[in-house]
Formats: C-alpha cells, structure tokens, sequence
C-alpha cells in the first residue's frame, strides 16, 4: 500500500465517522420496529385486555337488573330490568364474537374453545336468570327464591371461566410490551 501520510490520517478519521453513521442508521431503524410493536400492542392486546375486562362488568349488570326485577316484581314503574340486562347481554355477546373473530384470525383454536364456553356459560347465565325475574314478577317471592339457586350457580360459573380469560388477555398484552421492549 502506497498510500500518503495525508490519505492514512483521513482514512483513520472517516472509518470512524463511517461506523457511527452506520450504528445510526441500524439504531433508526430498530427503534422504528420497537415503535411498530408498542403501537400494535397498544392498538390491538391493550384494546383486547380492557374488552375483557368489560365482559366482567357486563355480567354484573346484567346481574344486577334482573336482582333489580327480582326485588320490585316490576311494580311501580321499576319494569326496566328486563331490556337493560338484555342490553348488557347484547353486549357481553358481541364482545365474545369479536374474540372469536380475532381468534380465528389468529388460529388460536384454544382460544375460541374458551370463548366458546364462554358464550354457552352467558347463554345458560342469562337465560336462567331471566327465568328467575320472570317467576319472582308472576308468582313472587315464593316462586322466584326456588330458582335463585341455578341463577347464582350459573353466575358462579361464568365468572369462574371468565377470570382465567380476562387474565390471559391482560398477560398478553404484558407479552407483548416486553417482546416491543427487547
């Protein structure tokens, strides 16, 4: 190599700079890929994780208009139980089909098996506790307070399937914010 003292010395001072613009270019274009998987786990795990939390609160009110009806009997202008809880189980509904739509987009069967029982739990749920209201508002205390039983089993039983669903949505997004950490 013939090269001047003048060639080496810039030489020796542009490979470094050379290596620092590379380093940038590289760290650009990793932290844009952190940024896309935060924005997609915010958009789409985080979005998930608080529906799943408002399945929850779904059963609860459903719960609680049909307890409503069970108690007034409907009387006095207190008839309103039946078309709220049915509205809260409208929506206790659709949030379990758009789990399954993402589910299915995902090719996670283990998941839709679990929204699955789910949706069969709330059918069972709300179904029975409908026919509970409905016998406390024609026969009262004594017909309803046979079929409270089966409404708080069922109950019982949705939230028992829905507390490990709710959970792994909330882990999810947890995986995901690490996996857009890394």
């Amino acid at each position: 190599m013939n090269l001047t003292i003048r060639t080496r010395i810039l030489l020796s001072a542009l490979l470094p700079i050379l290596l620092f613009i590379g380093f940038t270019a590289w760290l650009g274009v990793q932290l844009a890929q952190v940024k896309a998987s935060l924005v997609e786990a915010s958009e789409q795990s985080i979005h998930y994780a608080l529906r799943a939390a408002e399945l929850n609160r779904s059963v609860v009110q459903v719960q609680q208009f049909l307890s409503d009806i069970s108690a007034t009997r409907g009387k006095d202008g207190l008839d309103d139980g039946f078309d709220k809880a049915q509205q809260h189980y409208k929506d206790l509904t659709t949030s379990l089909t758009r789990f399954e739509k993402r589910f299915r987009d995902l090719g996670d069967t283990a998941s839709l098996e679990k929204v699955a029982q789910i949706n069969l739990r709330a059918r069972d749920y709300y179904d029975s506790g409908k026919t509970m209201a409905q016998a406390y508002v024609t026969g009262g205390p004594e017909a309803g307070n046979k079929l409270m039983a089966a409404f708080d089993e069922s109950s019982e039983a949705l939230q028992k399937d829905l507390e490990p669903f709710v959970a792994s949505q909330v882990d999810q997004v947890k995986m995901d914010l690490a996996v857009g950490i890394e």
